[in-house]
């Protein structure tokens, strides 16, 4: 049975667990060996307003993620957000 746990994370400093959490997924989802430093450049160099992190468990085991990140940008003079976002499904998850 899936389920799920949402975060959403306005501060680097707020909370490790949920960071340290989609650290762990991302790693065994999309890329293995990123360090601690490349992971946290991803998501936070860029400055986002807010991170919306779900994260998916099968049982009690971690499975997979989804995260947005939102960032206020100003284009030609227009206030704008962009949206970067990125899914991981273990493999092992059916039609992972």
């Amino acid at each position: 049975m899936f389920r799920e746990e949402q975060f959403v994370i306005s501060d680097l400093n707020s909370s490790d667990r949920p960071l340290t959490l989609l650290k762990d997924i991302f790693r065994r989802t999309l890329k293995k060996d990123i360090s601690d430093r490349a992971f946290y450049q991803y998501y936070f160099s860029q400055h986002p307003d807010q991170l919306d992190v779900t994260l998916l468990y099968d049982g009690s085991e971690l499975v997979g993620f989804c995260s947005a990140a939102f960032y206020p940008r100003k284009i030609e003079g227009e206030k704008v957000i962009i949206c970067r976002s990125a899914l991981g499904l273990l493999k092992s998850v059916p039609k992972g």
